[in-house]
């Protein structure tokens, strides 16, 4: 999947990972898929990230467990995480005007032998990005 930003000008911006499921992942470090009718939790997701450019050069992805105190290098894309970009080495976030991610979605379902399978068990995953400035 691909996310991408356009701002009018260059601004440090943050993006807030909402899990739109709460409390339906096995943690609380994925995304959940929701629950079967039975109220099992049916599994989770996590964006990872596999590409990110700043202004049309290479850069990577942060994130912030402290409201963005502190950052360190982000392969995935986190539930209740702040998510920026640096420049690559770098460990602040930067000013960006265009941003293109690039995203695989990893997903994972619990066991069949925790899930009640009686009838067809619909994924009901969901997260928002939610723009923070920094």
């Amino acid at each position: 999947m691909d996310l991408t930003v356009t701002c009018a000008a260059p601004v440090a911006f943050a993006l807030n990972s909402i899990d739109n499921k709460p409390g339906t992942a096995a943690d609380n470090k994925t995304f959940g898929l929701g629950l079967t009718a039975a109220n099992e939790k049916i599994g989770a997701f996590s964006p990872r990230i596999m590409s990110v450019e700043a202004d049309g050069v290479t850069a990577w992805a942060i994130d912030s467990i402290d409201d963005g105190t502190s950052w360190v290098r982000a392969p995935y894309v986190l539930p209740n995480r702040l998510t920026s970009t640096t420049t690559v080495g770098g460990q602040l976030p930067i000013a960006v005007q265009n941003l293109s991610v690039n995203a695989l979605a990893n997903v994972w379902i619990s066991p069949s032998n925790n899930l009640t399978l009686t009838d067809e068990v619909a994924f009901d995953g969901s997260a928002t990005f939610e723009m923070k400035y920094l």
